[in-house]
């Protein structure tokens, strides 16, 4: 089960318009997805190099589907230093949107998960 995590505590460990983003895109940031939504450009599938695009797409047309989050198993050594797996494009959307949180599903050491993100990760038995 899906569980909502804080965009901002996210935002220090993985921000596309602060880092080095997930696709490797020059001159990706803020102002050229206030262009993209500006001009209209806005890119409804997935697998797309227009990231722009994209990101203003999703700004538009908000997804629910959860973002997917690994944090590694730091106990035996094992740390990942992008943690989004997938929803990239979702989650700069939710940032550039000012959302205070984004769906998604946590992977990895659960007690880690939680020091970063202040939540409980842990998926409920229903």
């Amino acid at each position: 089960m899906p569980v909502q995590i804080p965009v901002k505590r996210l935002m220090r460990y993985c921000n596309p318009f602060c880092h080095t983003n997930p696709w490797g895109a020059k001159g990706f940031n803020r102002r050229s997805v206030r262009k993209a939504l500006r001009d209209g450009r806005l890119v409804a599938e997935h697998a797309t190099e227009d990231h722009d695009g994209r990101v203003a797409y999703l700004v538009e047309n908000p997804s629910e589907d959860p973002i997917e989050i690994d944090v590694g198993i730091p106990v035996v050594g094992y740390h990942r230093q992008w943690l989004l797996t997938d929803g990239n494009h979702r989650f700069a959307a939710a940032i550039y949107s000012g959302r205070e949180t984004i769906s998604a599903r946590v992977s990895g050491q659960m007690d880690y998960a939680k020091a970063l993100f202040g939540v409980d990760c842990e998926e409920s038995e229903e």
